[in-house]
């Protein structure tokens, strides 16, 4: 077994979730009421998320939906993936290892049953993790490292991850999008954990801006953020309004018309060198 393989089996990471998941979102959208479909337009002609796209700088943003916040996929979640799929496209979890480009996301909502092994905080750090590995090649001296990982310590998973982070050239770019992390502020100890997870990325995003990659980073919550919010400055916050006026729900061409260039523009911007 390559030592990769044997990173993977430490971690517990299934490959195959991610585009499953990807292909399961963009499906289900479509099931979504016309208002909520509305919700979705809104936050893709957000001038707040044009503005984090199309930064050439490290940055983050935290969106709260207004939404149900019991919903698991809400229409957040659909925004979230068209990014995804736009860097990826076909929900492929990886880009070609010449390409700078790394897209990595964890849908809370998929992962809320405590049966999951990927359920928790500590289980989303573990799916980062895992999707970094997949995506650059780390030397093998890293990855040996990686066997003696405790995959269930948040604090090991976190230095790991700005860890390899550090690794990739500045002319990568990666672009790390976590829906839903308002699921964990209900349990104290998941709270916890997703603070210190949450403070961890945030950490990397600062560290990058000193000399690192473009490192973007995306949270939602479906409905409205009651402690995790607090962790950002109030010009990194998006709140959808309650209600949303109607937009006519969504097409293939508001996507194209809004979010979309500006990511275009901004892979543009990233040299394959």
């Amino acid at each position: 077994m390559r030592v990769t393989e044997q990173v993977f089996a430490t971690l517990g990471f299934q490959s195959e979730l991610l585009p499953h998941e990807i292909e399961e979102n963009l499906r289900h959208v479509w099931t979504l009421s016309r208002s909520a479909q509305d919700r979705a337009v809104a936050l893709m002609n957000s001038p707040k998320l044009h503005s984090w796209l199309s930064s050439t700088e490290p940055s983050a943003l935290f969106v709260n939906g207004n939404y149900d916040a019991a919903a698991r996929q809400s229409p957040l979640t659909y925004v979230c993936t068209k990014l995804m799929d736009t860097i990826c496209p076909g929900a492929a979890l990886i880009r070609p290892r010449c390409s700078p480009i790394v897209g990595q996301a964890f849908f809370c909502g998929h992962h809320i049953d405590v049966e999951d092994p990927t359920s928790g905080p500590v289980g989303m750090m573990r799916d980062l993790v895992s999707q970094l590995v997949m995506s650059y090649r780390f030397n093998v001296h890293k990855m040996q490292q990686m066997l003696e990982l405790d995959a269930s310590d948040m604090q090991e998973l976190c230095i790991t991850y700005a860890s390899l982070i550090k690794q990739l050239p500045q002319r990568y770019m990666v672009l790390c999008i976590i829906d839903g992390i308002a699921f964990y502020e209900d349990s104290p100890t998941e709270y916890e954990a997703a603070t210190e997870a949450v403070r961890h990325l945030l950490e990397v995003m600062e560290s990058c801006k000193r000399k690192g990659c473009l490192f973007k980073v995306l949270f939602t919550c479906p409905g409205i953020s009651h402690a995790l919010f607090r962790l950002f400055d109030n010009d990194e916050v998006v709140t959808l309004p309650k209600k949303v006026g109607p937009q006519g729900g969504l097409t293939p061409a508001k996507w194209e018309a809004s979010a979309e260039p500006y990511v275009k523009e901004w892979l543009g911007d990233i040299s394959i060198d």
